[in-house]
């Protein structure tokens, strides 16, 4: 006998009727009839009279038993395109591009890597030999000193001397900054001061734009403590021409400009005095500048290559994983997210315990309501960006940027959203081939996130030592990699091969779960147990591959799906593996289900209550999502779509 559902599907298959022609042909709403069909709502007395008035048979019995336990309808006909596009998978020359693409494209990603490790090895190659030999002489001649911006050591040649134009006394410096192979990246610093004034000028240059060379300029009142800056823009003959800002409120135009004016003269001077050069500043500018139009086109096309690189990498990789998981051949019995549906027999073979008669009431919000919470959740949680960009353009201070307790609830609110939107993909995606697919595509992500995660945080840390100070506390939270963990331990419990024909087999295979599971363990312990528990000492590159572990979030996806695949395996040695399936899609089975995850998210809220005042537990991230409660109104009666 068909479940009561399905049986009304094959009337109105039967007859070529829509649902609404159906249900007006029946007496009913549009909506109430859709509801009936798919197994959302069973029907009362009155309608059941309606439905078997029209079927000219009793339906009652079709309620009663196995039967009352909805099934899953058949997927409908594919459009002709959706379908073309799946056999277009199966074909090998689609399949032969598709790898030629992938490898062409990993090739130019690997490429940018081997081009910038060439360029960084050789990089006094693509200078002037006489920048070479000037820069060899600061660093030779000059005295090591410490920076307090790059907090690294760097040679300085340097004169003080009495000034007899400006003041008391000055101090000149060039200092060269050796790390990483960028000692060539040369300051040139006048300081004068007399009993009244402080004139700090830097020099800077650009001989490809308008304002070519020019110095900036910061003047300090000793008396007043007030701070003024001022530009100058030097013509052809290294002569300042303009004054840029309030240095002339203070009377110190005249000064500045003598300052701006002696310190090309003063720069030259301790450059021949110091080293054998016999460049002048304009012409080691000149260099600098030719250097880098030299370096500019091999460091577009490594960064251009990087990024593009490892985004097509990325995406052809999953063609190619896609095209061979879901390639269908012209006149396949069912495309690759087909699933099997069920028919019940009232006296399965051996006899077990028969089902009961399905409860009427269904839980009533819809998984599209769930989604749409989740995106919201996920949106507004995402607005923590805005506290650490405040913190960079100095709307919030930065101390308020990195220690704002609204940044962390931004945070639980994100985290709650994330695993509200996957809770329903572990729903939608169980016994489903596309939950291979999914692990392939959330690793790529995972691994692409943490380049750039990583590639971002090299960037803030040679901004200084204050943006490396940020540095610490900005960490992107990558949990693709714990997801692509999630959608494993689902392939490996709840799909089953079909070559796997004897028990042993099918048992090592659902023991490989156990996988995953560790990962995301260890993954957990390393990164947020170090500096904690013990001191690794890893670099950033290896530590950060376990970044993005959210213990609580884990616990209830793992105590999830394990938990389940352990109560339908209950329920399938209860009623054998036929009738189970039919009981999975029962409103009973959903209320069991739906309690269970309300049970285990309400003890994962109750832990974390309980230790959101424990520092240890805090620095382990833990005790930070109690807010994990509002889960528990939403999936107590959230209602899969069939």
């Amino acid at each position: 006998m068909n479940t009561y559902n399905y049986h009304l599907y094959q009337k109105r298959k039967s007859e070529n009727l829509s649902i609404g022609k159906m249900a007006k042909a029946i007496g009913m709403s549009s909506f109430y009839y859709r509801l009936i069909e798919n197994g959302y709502l069973k029907p009362g007395k009155k309608t059941v009279a309606k439905i078997s008035e029209y079927l000219g048979e009793d339906y009652a019995p079709y309620l009663e038993g196995a039967a009352s336990n909805p099934c899953d309808l058949p997927e409908k006909k594919p459009f002709r395109i959706v379908a073309f596009f799946y056999q277009l998978m199966a074909n090998w020359i689609t399949r032969g591009v598709l790898i030629f693409l992938a490898l062409c494209s990993l090739g130019v990603f690997i490429s940018s890597f081997i081009v910038n490790d060439h360029m960084d090895s050789h990089y006094r190659d693509y200078y002037d030999p006489e920048l070479c030999l000037f820069a060899d002489e600061v660093r030779n001649n000059g005295t090591i000193t410490l920076s307090l911006v790059d907090d690294l050591t760097v040679p300085m040649i340097y004169e003080v001397s009495e000034d007899p134009n400006t003041g008391r006394d000055k101090f000149i410096s060039i200092t060269g900054h050796y790390a990483n192979g960028q000692e060539f990246s040369i300051t040139f610093r006048g300081v004068y001061r007399s009993d009244t004034y402080r004139f700090s000028a830097m020099l800077y240059s650009n001989p490809r734009s308008t304002m070519g060379f020019y110095c900036s300029m910061t003047i300090t009142n000793l008396e007043t403590a007030k701070r003024n800056f001022a530009y100058f823009e030097y013509d052809e003959n290294m002569v300042p021409k303009d004054l840029i800002g309030a240095a002339s409120t203070d009377g110190y135009s005249e000064l500045a400009n003598k300052c701006a004016s002696s310190i090309i003269e003063d720069i030259n001077r301790v450059i021949r005095e110091n080293t054998s050069s016999t460049l002048t500043y304009q012409e080691i500018s000149k260099l600098q500048a030719k250097h880098a139009d030299a370096v500019l086109g091999i460091t577009m096309y490594v960064a251009i290559a990087q990024l593009l690189g490892m985004v097509l990498s990325a995406v052809l990789v999953f063609a190619v994983v896609f095209a061979f998981l879901y390639g269908v051949k012209k006149n396949a019995v069912s495309m690759p997210f087909a699933r099997t549906n069920f028919e019940v027999d009232e006296a399965p073979e051996p006899p077990l315990k028969p089902l009961k008669k399905d409860i009427r009431f269904a839980p009533f919000i819809p998984e599209t309501v769930l989604e749409f919470v989740g995106i919201i959740l996920v949106f507004f949680g995402s607005l923590r960006l805005s506290v650490y960009v405040g913190g960079f353009f100095g709307i919030t201070s930065l101390g308020t940027a990195m220690a704002n307790s609204s940044a962390q609830e931004f945070m639980g609110t994100f985290m709650l959203g994330m695993f509200l939107l996957y809770f329903l993909d572990f729903d939608i995606f169980l016994e489903d081939r596309r939950v291979a697919r999914n692990i392939f595509l959330y690793a790529l992500v995972f691994f692409c996130l943490y380049y750039l995660e990583i590639s971002l945080l090299s960037v803030i840390e040679s901004g200084g030592i204050v943006l490396g100070t940020i540095s610490e506390f900005i960490v992107i939270p990558n949990m693709f990699g714990s997801i692509s963990c999630y959608f494993m331990i689902m392939f490996f419990l709840f799909f089953t091969p079909k070559k796997l024909k004897k028990r042993y087999q099918l048992i090592i295979f659902r023991c490989l779960a156990i996988i995953p599971i560790a990962y995301i363990t260890v993954a957990w312990i390393l990164f947020h147990g170090n500096g904690v528990w013990f001191n690794l000492g890893w670099s950033r590159e290896v530590l950060y591959l376990f970044n993005g572990e959210r213990l609580p979030f884990s616990v209830l996806a793992v105590s999830y799906l394990v938990g389940y695949y352990f109560i339908r395996l209950f329920f399938e040695k209860r009623y054998g593996k036929e009738n189970a399936q039919a009981f999975f899609n029962s409103n009973r089975f959903i209320w069991i289900k739906n309690g269970y995850v309300a049970l285990i998210i309400g003890a994962v809220a109750l832990v974390e209550f309980l230790l959101s005042n424990n520092p240890t537990a805090l620095k382990l991230d833990i005790g930070h999502y109690s807010n994990l409660v509002l889960l528990i109104p939403m999936l107590l009666f959230y209602h899969p779509h069939k």
